[in-house]
Order: structure tokens, then sequence, then C-alpha cells
């Protein structure tokens, strides 16, 4: 399976991107930050790239984001997409996605059809198609992935190496079956403890049974059954006197109850004639404001019959008081029979209007009678409410009397049946002695078999203790690192003689000889060099780089040696940062031994001056927190 293309929207700092992977050759990604002034590369999001193809493949990241941790920021949905071509040629497509607390898997076949399957057969499905599962494919695909620790690191602890090489080496198995067996002797132990505490518990039990004292027991039962059934007979009689005497006050809750509703409906109909009456305030107050209207309107009529009045007075004479002509025109009479219509006009409006009040004031005066009603009936209410609170007091007192009634008929049931049960007993004293005796022998023959059962069980723990030996650290795991030791030495001294020339040499042992004592060894990975053929001498920055690096890439040779799957992708971060010139020339050297090997290899660097020894560059730009990708000739 070879990975083609990878599609990524909305994961991490990346907003939309698009990353060929298939056949690139040797490529430089380097970044630019153009959100901070501190850094011109460190967080732009190039490792982000490969994070993706890491999740989307997996559903886990290299530095352990989990969740909706991996969505971009103001984003509602991380997607990440993975073509991947087959031995056949044909290409498949994983897509992963994940929406706020909603994860999402799916697999389409060289068709374009998804694969129907739930999600753990389908994640089952997409790890035997690449051939490695996620920590084979970091370490035969990543280097460098922000890890805590390198393997040939000095602050990398033993632990911590043979658990590198446990997880390549796929020994988890031999580690599991470790603890499927310590857990089992654990088992062992633990039954075999039980057994002797359930010998040591038989044995009290069958002590406490004591044949003798039960046949004085029998007078004794006898008469404190007559006693129980005594004191059950007088609580049921007193139960019953008591239920009774509240049955009369209970009957009277039917009573109460018709009052209620009829109190109620009253209460009903006060408080609906309250909201009637406020419900006519509104039209009280529209046809009072109706009426101003109107008379304001009868004024301005009578203002206008008064200026006729005056105007017909200044032209009774026989010329026009303003230009002297003579009144005595067609034009003046004209004049003066068309003021004479006005007066008319506006004596029939002051007629009309006066109507219209009065028709306006009788309607005002019904409805603020009908208020002044609702509101007499709406003023009973609060003598309503005062008596339903007291009704509902009687009701009270009358339902819990009633419900006393029931309690006590309970009481008086339960008596009787205690009663009836005490009388029904049999004395057991003498069932006892019998039973006495057959649980004795019973537990004897218990005992007996108990002590069988640990003698087996003891013998089962010496064998399972073989194999708690033999699946340890000193057993077949120890031996599997022993056989690979050999391999890590060769594939890590040929990269040396790449990085540096042959003047360091690595050697790497299972176990450490101990100084303080000759001849002393102990369990432990043992890492030895030479430099310039001087033995464990301090090493420079630079020589420990390359140390690291041959370390690590023997590593990944020995998990392709392991893995029947092969990725024909390489991703290198940080491998050429710190380095001195002459340390960058060498990797690039062991880079291009790589690339015979590898069809694409990607390179991640904080370095910007390298891009001219890369067939390819990308560049991760961020802007605004949002990254994009861009690829430029080398």
């Amino acid at each position: 399976m070879n990975l083609i293309e990878t599609y990524i929207k909305g994961f991490g700092c990346i907003g939309e991107a698009r990353l060929q992977l298939a056949n690139q050759g040797l490529v430089y990604v380097i970044g630019e930050n153009h959100d901070t002034n501190a850094a011109d590369s460190n967080g732009s999001g190039k490792t982000t790239l490969f994070k993706a193809i890491c999740w989307c493949l997996y559903g886990e990241t290299i530095d352990g984001d989990k969740g909706d941790e991996v969505i971009k920021l103001g984003e509602k949905e991380a997607l990440v997409e993975v073509s991947a071509s087959d031995n056949k040629g044909g290409i498949w497509t994983i897509s992963r996605s994940r929406k706020k607390g909603k994860p999402g898997l799916a697999l389409k076949d060289v068709s374009g059809a998804p694969i129907q399957l739930d999600k753990d057969e389908l994640q089952r499905r997409i790890i035997t198609m690449i051939g490695l599962d996620f920590q084979a494919f970091k370490n035969s695909v990543l280097y460098g992935q922000n890890d805590s620790h390198r393997f040939a690191h000095p602050k990398t602890n033993d632990s911590q190496r043979k658990s590198m090489l446990h997880k390549i080496l796929r020994t988890e198995v031999l580690q599991k079956c470790h603890e499927v067996a310590k857990e089992k002797r654990l088992r062992i132990k633990k039954q075999a403890e039980g057994i002797e505490k359930d010998i040591e518990t038989i044995k009290a039990k069958r002590d406490e049974h004591d044949l003798s004292t039960l046949k004085n027991d029998a007078k004794e039962w006898e008469e404190n059954r007559e006693k129980r059934v005594a004191h059950q007979r007088e609580k049921a009689q007193s139960a019953l006197e008591q239920a009774k005497h509240n049955q009369g006050r209970a009957g009277e809750l039917d009573g109460l109850t018709e009052q209620m509703f009829e109190l109620e409906k009253q209460i009903n109909e006060a408080e609906a004639a309250q909201k009637a009456a406020d419900a006519l305030d509104t039209d009280i107050d529209k046809i009072a404001e109706s009426e101003r209207g109107w008379l304001i309107d009868r004024g301005n009529a009578s203002a206008g019959i008064r200026q006729c009045v005056e105007h017909l007075e200044q032209l009774a004479g026989e010329q026009c008081p303003v230009c002297a002509n003579p009144l005595s025109g067609k034009k003046a009479k004209e004049h003066i029979a068309s003021i004479k219509v006005q007066k008319q006009n506006a004596e029939k409006r002051v007629d009309d209007v006066d109507k219209k009040v009065e028709e306006l004031k009788a309607k005002r005066g019904a409805l603020e009678k009908k208020q002044s009603a609702l509101r007499e009936k709406a003023r009973q209410a609060k003598g309503l409410y005062n008596q339903k609170t007291n009704l509902k007091a009687k009701i009270m007192t009358v339902e819990n009397l009633a419900k006393r009634v029931n309690e006590l008929k309970a009481e008086v049931k339960e008596a009787m049946a205690d009663m009836k049960k005490a009388m029904d007993e049999k004395n057991p004293y003498q069932e006892r002695l019998e039973i006495a005796q057959k649980k004795v022998d019973k537990y004897n023959k218990k005992i007996t078999q108990l002590k069988m059962d640990f003698a087996e069980k003891n013998e089962e723990a010496a064998h399972i203790q073989f194999w708690v030996k033999g699946f340890s650290n000193q057993g077949l795991p120890s031996y599997i690192l022993d056989s690979v030791m050999p391999f890590i030495t060769e594939r890590a001294n040929h990269y040396l003689e790449i990085l540096a020339d042959g003047d360091i040499t690595m050697e790497f042992k299972t176990q450490r000889e101990l100084k303080s004592q000759a001849g002393q060894v102990r369990d432990e990975i043992d890492i030895r060099w030479t430099i310039e053929g001087n033995e464990d001498v301090t090493p420079s920055g630079g020589q420990q780089k390359k140390m690291e690096i041959a370390t690590d890439l023997a590593l990944m040779d020995l998990v392709a040696s392991q893995e029947s799957g092969h990725i024909d992708l390489l991703i290198m971060d940080e491998v050429l940062d710190g380095l001195d010139r002459e340390g960058r020339n060498r990797v690039m050297l062991l880079l291009q031994e790589i690339r015979a090997r590898r069809n694409t290899i990607f390179v991640i660097s904080h370095e910007s001056d390298l891009a001219e020894m890369f067939e390819k560059q990308v560049k991760a730009i961020k802007h605004d927190g949002d990254t994009s990708v861009e690829r430029m000739a080398a």
C-alpha cells in the first residue's frame, strides 16, 4: 500500500491544504509564521501536516491530542483524507472526521463505494491494508516527531529503551502473557488462600453445633410463641377499635369535596367578573376619547356659525364695507347666498355632533353601569378565598383521618397475619437436631475435599510459576532483545559510516558490565561507542546527534524487517537543525542513500538556507491563525 495524497481541512492550525505524498523525491518542508514576531518558522504548522496523516490512518496523533483537540479553533469539524494505492494500482480513500464530540471514519474502495463495517472493524481493515500499526508506522515512517527522548540519547533510561524495542519487536504479546501468567498465579494463590479460609470457616461452623443443647430449648420456644401470639392479637384489637372511631369523621369527605367544587366555581366567576371589568376600562376610555373629539368638532362648527353671522351683518348695508362696491350686484348676491349656505351647513353640523355626543354619553353610561356591577361581583372574591382556605383545612383533616383509617386497617391485617404465622410455626428443635447431625457429617466431608483441592492448587501454582519466569524480562523477551542487538549495531554503523566517515562506531548489548564489580553484569541495554579510535569519550553535540540519527534509522530498518507492510514514505523532523555545515552535508549524503529505497522523503526544518539541496520545497504559511500549504520549486 502506497500513500498517494492527503487532503486536510480544519485540523490543528490548518484551514485547508492538499499535499502530494507519492513519488515526490527529496522534499524540503519549511514554514512562515506571520502571527508572531518571536519566530519565523516555529508554530507555522509544518509538523501538523504529518500529524494529520497519522490521525487519519490511526485515529491517534503523534503528540497525544485526543477528541475535539484536533479541531481547528473556530471550526466545527476536522477532516483529513488520505488516498492510497494497492499493489494492483487501485486507489482507496481513507477519511476521518471529528465534529464536536462526534468521530467519523470512512473507507472507500477502488470504485469509490464505501466499505460497510462498524468503526472498530473498519480500523482493523485499514491497519491490515497498510500493514503497519500505529507504533510501527511511527517507528518506520516518522523521525523525531516530538519524541521526548531518542533511543541513544543520554537521558533515555533503560526502561524506556526496552519499551521502544518491545513495541518495535511486537513483544507486547509476551508481556501480555507475562501479565496473564502473573494474574493466574495471583488468582491461584488467592484461590488457595480462599480454600484455607473455607476450611477454617467450615471447621468453625461444624463446631458451632451443640446437639445436646437443642433438646433443652423446645419448651422455652413454645412459651415464647404463646407470648408472640398474644401480643399480635392485642395489637390487632387496638388498631381495629381506632379504625372504627375514625371511620365516621372520614365519611364527611364527599360533602366537603362538593362544597369545594361549588366554592371554586363562585371564585372563578368572581375572578372572571374582575377581568371583564378591567377589560371595559379600555372601551370606556375609547368612548370618552371619541366624545372629546366630537366636542372639538362642535366647537369648530359653532365658531364657523359665528363667523358667518358676523360676515352677514357686515354685508347688511347697500355697499361692501371693504371695497365700497354696491351689494345689489350679481356677484355680491351670490357671495351673500354662499355665506348663508355655509351658516346652514355649520348649524346642521352642530345638530349632528350634539346627537352623536348624546349617543356616546349614553353608551359610556351603559358600560360604566355594567362595569360597576362587575366590580361589585368581583369584590365578593376576598370572602370566597377565606372560605376556600378554611374548607381546604377541613378537607385535609378529613383526608388525614381517612388515610389513618387505611393505615390502621393495614396494621390489623399485618398483626393478624403475624399471629397466624406464629400459630402455624412448628417447634424447630427436634428437626434442628436431625439437621445439625447431617450438617456435621457434610462439613467433615467438605473439609476432606477442600484439603485435596488445596494440594492441587499448590501443584498448579508451581507449574504456572515456571511460565511467569519464562515470560518475564529475564525470559523470552530478554532472549528476543539479545537477538536484535547485532542487527541494530550493524545498521547504526552503516549510517555512521556515511554521517561520520567511520570516525564513530557504536555497539549495542543487552548486558552491561559493572565497573565496580569485575565479571558482574546487569540485565540492561548497554550502548558503547568509539570516537576517532577512543572508547567512551564524551561526544560533542554534533557527534551525539549523528549517533542518535544513525540509531533511529537503524531502528526504522528493524521495523521494516519485522513488518509485512512497507510505506514508501519517510518524514524526518529537524534532522538537519543544529548541525554544522559538514554535518548537514553528511546527513544529505545519508538522505540520498535512503532516497534510493524510498521515493518520497519529507525533511522538516527551521533552517531556510538549505532549499537548493532538495528536489522540491513545501512551505507551510500561517496567517491569522490559519495555515495553508504552498508548493515551490527547490
